[in-house]
């Protein structure tokens, strides 16, 4: 459903840009382990791979201003990508709030809003695409409230769907 989509509505070939979570189970079966990145992002991982969804996750603290939409994205919009360059956007579908764009959906984060040690509150998107059915995402987010609450950390909020 995920390489469907990339090829579909994005227009990625997945073979040359895998979807997040397709790449780590590649690792996986490769015999190579899992990137460490810290714990909360090394959650995120396990859950992705589990359940075969990709998963964003972000620092609640750096979120500028509000409400969060899913949206196509403005001419002209600059996005900064973690380990990558800054890059001007053009009808993409993206996650913002007000003018700051968190992630390219379903595949890309930003650097602004990305966890970091001194992460305290973090904001959890479990992606779907048409063809994976509902209770798999939440399935997924309960699997990683239940990893992230072994780390010390009380999720508080409720698992929504958008």
């Amino acid at each position: 459903a995920y390489r469907d989509f990339y090829w579909r509505v994005l227009g990625i070939d997945p073979t040359k840009q895998r979807p997040a979570q397709e790449a780590l189970l590649r690792r996986v079966l490769r015999g190579e382990p899992l990137p460490r990145i810290n714990p909360v992002v090394d959650a995120g991982n396990a859950a992705s791979v589990k359940y075969m969804v990709p998963i964003g996750l972000y620092d609640v603290a750096k979120i500028r201003g509000g409400p969060l939409r899913i949206r196509m994205s403005r001419k002209g919009e600059v996005f900064h990508p973690i380990g990558g360059s800054p890059m001007e956007l053009e009808d993409q579908i993206v996650l913002a709030a007000d003018g700051q764009i968190l992630h390219i959906y379903p595949y890309r984060d930003s650097v602004e809003t990305k966890i970091e040690e001194g992460t305290r509150d973090v904001l959890v998107v479990v992606a779907g695409v048409a063809g994976v059915g509902e209770e798999r995402l939440v399935q997924t987010a309960k699997y990683l409230r239940g990893l992230l609450s072994l780390l010390g950390g009380v999720p508080a909020g409720e698992i929504t769907l958008a």
